[in-house]
């Protein structure tokens, strides 16, 4: 049996963070920041990845460890071992492909909105960046070939990376773009900040305010989506922490690990917010248009080019605008290549596929899938809707709202109750030999509080639970 290959210590942080960090956290999180009252949301945010995600993270990482297996065969085998048989050895084996098929149908979509944010590194070069407004962006993503093309160029890359293998191709990608990406986002935090009117978009981000809350809904509305927000930030339910933590050995520390993971994704999204909110305020100052009318999901398209063209000119402006975009290409790619190492680790150890096959196997079965996703923006599919969104969306709205709490919520129960808390103890502790100081927390909140608190998340997402 061919070795498995482990990750260096700031291999695995960087990559699992890399992971992690993507579209959710430049994209996504400024703009529900933005929609559902700034600060508000960012206290329940923060309050929620370490209730939630921490744990969660360090639950996921502690079984792929221990088993040194992907998914489907880490909850098989351990399952197994805790003497589970017929259907309930079968529902555990099953949990496991539910994360493998998560991250390929999030590999299809997300692969095309990559696309989009590609087409804009060369659409910034091209037109002027006062020109640049939502009629633009709405053109670009409705076309039916050139979205489709950079969606696949950008698969193209994911797959050339991930076909190198964890150490020298998906490891490797992440030790030069994360860093690479933090120091981007710093430079586009400081442009932005530098901006008139932008003092007012931090204000907006960092103090709470009941007010912004109750107009974006309720407390109870906005604290939903800051949870539903942790989760897909993180990638979490989805397999993604068990794959990468069956390539740790055995002597690492697991607890410390996983603590750099949301701190270095949650640090990347407050960046992000730093980015995008003080220059959508920045452009409001100009335009006099209310900035949270500004924080749609095409604002990035929007307001940032604007802003930049109003404080710096087309030609500074354009070059920050290109690295802007440039750098919300590398998070995605952090993302891509961990999604399809997970997807692959299925073929790979249950279906016995060898690595380069399985790789390429997947991204020719998600470009299918993205052409798909892609042209349901345009007038050809547009049509075809379930529960009033298009194919794309529906995706979007199945893995964030069914198949993520779902994986989350029994990965809980797994370790609670079928494996036992005590045993994972026993993993995240290296026998007793590593100090881990909130055992006793960490045992109950796998047991009691956050299958809680995810419960609710799925009631919510599907509309049960209102507030």
């Amino acid at each position: 049996m061919e070795k498995r290959e482990h990750f260096s210590k700031l291999g695995h942080v960087l990559v699992a963070a890399g992971s992690a960090v993507g579209l959710g956290n430049i994209w996504k999180f400024p703009t529900l920041a933005g929609q559902n009252g700034g600060g508000i949301f960012i206290l329940f945010y923060l309050f929620f990845v370490l209730v939630v995600g921490v744990p969660l993270i360090l639950g996921e990482s502690t079984i792929g460890r221990y088993a040194q297996k992907g998914p489907v065969d880490a909850y098989h085998n351990i399952a197994a071992e805790c003497g589970q048989k017929g259907f309930s050895l079968k529902f555990w084996t099953f949990l496991g492909f539910t994360g493998a098929f998560a991250n390929f149908i999030i590999l299809c979509y997300y692969s095309v909105i990559a696309g989009w944010i590609l087409q804009y590194c060369i659409k910034v070069l091209l037109v002027p960046l006062n020109e640049m407004d939502m009629a633009l962006f709405g053109a670009s993503i409705s076309s039916y070939v050139t979205p489709i093309v950079y969606a696949l160029v950008f698969l193209a890359v994911t797959i050339y990376i991930d076909v190198k293998g964890i150490t020298a191709g998906v490891e490797k990608c992440s030790k030069f773009l994360m860093p690479l990406l933090i120091v981007l986002l710093i430079v586009c935090a400081v442009c932005s900040l530098s901006l008139p009117g932008s003092i007012e978009g931090v204000k907006y981000m960092l103090i709470p305010n009941t007010n912004n809350a109750v107009n974006a809904g309720s407390m109870g509305y906005v604290a939903l989506a800051a949870l539903g927000q942790c989760f897909f930030s993180l990638s979490l339910g989805t397999g993604q922490m068990i794959t990468l933590g069956s390539y740790l050995g055995k002597d690492s520390k697991l607890a410390s690990q996983s603590y750099g993971i949301p701190a270095v994704d949650t640090g990347v999204a407050l960046l992000a917010g730093f980015v995008t909110l003080p220059a959508v305020f920045a452009v409001a100052s100009v335009t006099g248009i209310d900035p949270t009318s500004q924080t749609g999901p095409g604002m990035l398209m929007y307001a940032l080019p604007q802003s930049l063209y109003a404080a710096f000119g087309s030609t500074f402006g354009t070059i920050i605008a290109f690295l802007m975009f440039l750098l919300v290409c590398f998070a995605a790619l952090t993302s891509t290549t961990s999604m399809v190492t997970v997807t692959a680790s299925y073929l790979e150890e249950y279906k016995h596929v060898e690595h380069r096959k399985a790789t390429i196997g997947i991204g020719l079965g998600v470009a299918v899938v993205s052409v798909i996703c892609s042209l349901s923006n345009t007038p050809l599919l547009d049509s075809i809707t379930f529960g009033g969104m298009n194919i794309q969306d529906s995706l979007d709205w199945f893995i964030s709202n069914l198949l993520m709490p779902f994986g989350a919520f029994f990965m809980c129960v797994f370790i609670g109750y079928i494996w036992k808390a005590q045993n994972a103890i026993k993993e995240i502790t290296n026998d007793g030999t590593v100090k881990f100081s909130w055992a006793t927390g960490f045992k109950w909140i796998m047991m009691v509080v956050d299958p809680l608190i995810i419960l609710v998340v799925f009631l919510s997402g599907i509309g049960i639970l209102k507030f």
